[in-house]
């Protein structure tokens, strides 16, 4: 029997259903059932059951209100007001692309809110690629708008973390290592994401996609991480670069590393140096100070090492790389060398033609006639 469809009677009240399986439902007067869950779920969607009915459930001691067992009806959520995405997700998309995710998310945000008002209050036409370009400048204004949505005023953190974004924005332009500070410019955009967060949240508005990871996310945020831990690696000195590098360019925990290792001397300035090793300067390393030469290379986890101080130099033979991806070699005796194979090796770097710098380096210390290029090889008469 259909509880829409019944007719209703004056109510004597409820009386206890009959033992048995199933959920009754008294309504307007009139008992109904039993019914499986599924059953009442759908007379509560379509609207045939309502907050204020009774219902008896198998091992119940009495009547209850349909209320306080059971959801009311699911209403179908509104469209997000701006990019709604979980803080927390936010915060995973923005390591995962370097920092990149926060001008998506400023692109979507101006674009949703230029599907709903083209011309903003000051009259300007809301142009969002634009406004996601800029979004140093529009920062404020994003906020300031998300605030007018939710009927707040404008506070001080606004302008607190547009500042700050602006000033983290602008640190790309600073030296190694502080320009990794830009990479991190996503942290002040959490105000604003927190703030249509809360927007979307009060109007009960958005989906669960917004806090959901895809599988196929997985090997991208995997990626992405891998490539924002070699990008802070690489900032930070620690991974070697692909071309010889001079001393001002050398960073201070790696200075520090060559002192502690005794590869360096108090006091001693490094000219150039070169690492021929893949992920760790401790790998490899080449240097030319302004007292000599040091070439040092890791084996079996101990750090071995050559120097050469200039005035100890006997000759070096130069042999040039015939083409990236090879290194040029600079074969070094010293005057202890008690025999023609009794050398060391410099490996240098021929990108951007920074080895010829080098060599012209070590001509001008100890003498063009002691620095001179290897012979070609020649094949035997036949």
């Amino acid at each position: 029997m259909d509880p829409s469809t019944s007719a209703p009677t004056p109510d004597p009240g409820p009386a206890q259903p009959a033992p048995g399986e199933g959920i009754w439902l008294h309504r307007a007067g009139q008992t109904f059932g039993p019914y499986q869950h599924a059953e009442l779920r759908a007379f509560i969607e379509e609207g045939r059951a309502g907050a204020d009915d009774l219902v008896w459930r198998p091992g119940d001691a009495q009547w209850r209100l349909l209320r306080d067992i059971e959801p009311g009806p699911r209403t179908a959520e509104a469209p997000a007001r701006f990019h709604h995405v979980a803080p927390w997700l936010f915060v995973l998309r923005s390591l995962a692309t370097v920092g990149l995710y926060p001008f998506w998310w400023f692109w979507m945000s101006w674009r949703e809110a230029a599907r709903r008002q083209p011309i903003d209050p000051s009259g300007s036409k809301i142009m969002p690629f634009w406004r996601a370009f800029f979004s140093v400048f529009w920062f404020y204004p994003l906020c300031r708008q998300i605030q007018t949505d939710r009927s707040r005023t404008v506070t001080a953190m606004t302008a607190v973390a547009a500042i700050a974004f602006f000033a983290m924005t602008l640190c790309k332009r600073l030296p190694e290592p502080w320009w990794l500070v830009q990479i991190f410019s996503f942290v002040p955009v959490l105000y604003p994401v927190w703030l249509v967060d809360r927007l979307n949240r009060e109007q009960n508005r958005g989906s669960p996609a917004r806090a959901r990871v895809r599988f196929w996310h997985a090997p991208l945020i995997l990626i992405g991480l891998a490539l924002w831990l070699i990008t802070l690696l690489d900032g930070l000195g620690i991974m070697p670069e692909s071309r010889i590098v001079t001393g001002r360019e050398m960073s201070h925990w790696h200075r520090s590393w060559l002192i502690n290792q005794g590869l360096l001397e108090e006091g001693e300035e490094t000219l150039y140096f070169y690492s021929a090793g893949w992920l760790w300067l401790s790998a490899d390393g080449n240097l030319v100070t302004d007292r000599g030469l040091v070439s040092y290379y890791k084996e079996n986890g101990e750090i071995l090492s050559y120097r050469a101080p200039f005035e100890d130099i006997h000759r070096i033979e130069v042999q040039d790389a015939n083409a990236w991806p090879e290194d040029t070699t600079l074969k070094v005796w010293t005057r202890d060398a008690t025999a023609d194979d009794e050398w060391f090796s410099l490996i240098l770097s021929p990108e951007q033609d920074l080895d010829n710098d080098v060599v012209n380096e070590l001509r001008r210390r100890i003498g063009p006639e002691k620095v001179q290029l290897a012979k070609p090889a020649t094949d035997p008469a036949p």
